[in-house]
């Protein structure tokens, strides 16, 4: 399940290149951004705005940048609009 069976991750990663390594959730993947482990980090869709925004700070705080998949900054709201 999550990353491993994601049809539309599999193919982000092939549209990057490079080496891929699967890592657990959201904030790991965020933090390895950060520390300069990895170059990008590329999250499920079951991921929420929620499960980035600490990790988030921690990637803008060394300089990054975290976005969705076209390139919009993550709002993290208060009360998020419904669909």
């Amino acid at each position: 399940c999550g990353d491993v069976d994601d049809r539309a991750l599999e193919d982000a990663y092939a549209a990057v290149g490079g080496r891929s390594v699967l890592l657990g959730g959201t904030g790991q993947k965020c933090l390895a951004v950060a520390e300069g482990r990895a170059d990008i980090a590329i999250m499920n869709f079951k991921s929420s705005a929620w499960d980035t925004c600490a990790p988030e700070a921690l990637v803008r705080a060394s300089g990054g940048k975290v976005t969705d998949i076209f390139g919009e900054r993550i709002l993290h709201c208060a009360d998020p609009q419904s669909p």
